[in-house]
């Protein structure tokens, strides 16, 4: 049909015979006659499409009676810009995208499509899930929900804030650690939605993890949890991000450091006891370089209750100083009294014994 209008528009440009013209002019007019009933009225009068959608439609899931519902989820991180040990969060920059189909939105249901028209989020039955972990989230997008011509509908947002993770820091800085994004469908049960993760969907922005981290796995957990106080059912989606934290900041700011003032401090056992002096001098200089060091570097470690591998080198650290600054006044002492000979058997069993202990609990703190 394209082509014969065109032919008409080029004979009528180019010109030609008398008869031919006549013959072309008729032909024409059926052309176009043909061409004017097989577009839609509502297109000739610039009419807008029908856009309503009845109110029940937002009340009652499709099918309300049959099983349930499958929607399927898929979710691309887009950033997580720190984890907080202390707050116990981290900040995250997300997609999530919802899919379901609801035959009643369809065009052979409705007798025209909807995938012209602006539909919310609120104005159609939709699957209610909950980011149940959030802190501060903000949405980026309009509450709009996308409907094909077969019923599927396809919402999409954009997620940003800080998220609920409860971390173990056991073995910080040698740590891993799992954070999530969390979804839940507390208003509806699994009698009416079949929460399906779409791994097609779901991907992840390369260079994703904050400095300080490299990732180990991405993994995704689908649960059913039972509230018998409440007496339902929650539909609950896991999203997991696995990291390991790189320790080297913590190793060269905090144990490199911490190496050195208990070193400085087992020097004290290599002078004469008869030398009081330079003794208390060096172990009194070792530990107050130690309260100095550890007043610097207390924003570099998780506030928590328990004791964590850092915070077993930075108190097995301050114990060596601090013994050696006791056994510097013990062996000046005995030296004092003229027994410098047991001053001098203590320094040289100290010297080992320090040593000894400070690299077991290395060991322990490193590879434990």
């Amino acid at each position: 049909m394209d082509d014969d209008v065109s032919i008409c528009w080029w004979h009528f440009g180019s010109g030609g015979s008398e008869p031919q013209h006549t013959t072309f002019v008729a032909l024409c007019h059926v052309i176009l006659a043909t061409l004017l009933l097989t577009i839609p009225g509502s297109a000739l009068a610039g009419e807008e499409p029908d856009c309503s959608i009845a109110t029940r439609l937002t009340k009652a899931r499709p099918d309300p009676d049959g099983p349930p519902t499958p929607v399927r989820v898929a979710i691309r991180l887009i950033d997580i810009a720190d984890i907080n040990e202390v707050a116990q969060e981290f900040t995250v920059d997300f997609f999530v995208l919802i899919r379901w189909q609801d035959l009643r939105l369809s065009a052979a249901s409705r007798g025209n499509s909807l995938d012209e028209c602006t539909v919310r989020f609120s104005d159609i039955w939709h699957p209610f899930l909950d980011i149940i972990n959030q802190r501060e989230i903000d949405s980026h997008y309009d509450d709009l929900v996308e409907v094909d011509a077969d019923g599927s509908v396809t919402y999409l947002q954009r997620f940003s804030g800080t998220l609920a993770s409860p971390l173990e820091l056991q073995d910080f800085p040698f740590d891993r650690q799992t954070v999530s994004v969390q979804l839940a469908s507390p208003a509806q049960g699994p009698d009416e939605i079949d929460l399906i993760f779409d791994e097609s969907l779901t991907t992840r922005r390369e260079g994703l993890p904050p400095d300080g981290w490299q990732i180990v796995d991405v993994t995704t957990e689908l649960s059913t949890e039972r509230f018998a106080a409440a007496d339902i059912s929650v539909v609950r989606l896991e999203h997991q991000v696995i990291v390991d934290r790189l320790p080297g900041y913590y190793v060269w700011n905090v144990f490199v450091p911490l190496i050195l003032i208990v070193f400085m401090a087992w020097t004290v056992f290599w002078i004469d006891p008869k030398h009081f002096g330079p003794q208390i001098a060096v172990s009194t200089a070792a530990a107050l370089t130690l309260i100095a060091f550890l007043l610097s570097t207390r924003q570099l470690l998780p506030r928590i209750e328990y004791l964590t591998r850092a915070d077993v080198v930075v108190l097995g650290s301050a114990v060596l100083v601090f013994f050696a600054l006791g056994e510097a006044v013990l062996t000046s002492n005995l030296a004092a009294r003229e027994r410098a000979g047991i001053a001098r058997t203590i320094d040289r069993w100290s010297r080992g014994l320090y040593v000894t202990v400070f690299l077991v609990m290395l060991l322990v703190a490193v590879m434990a």
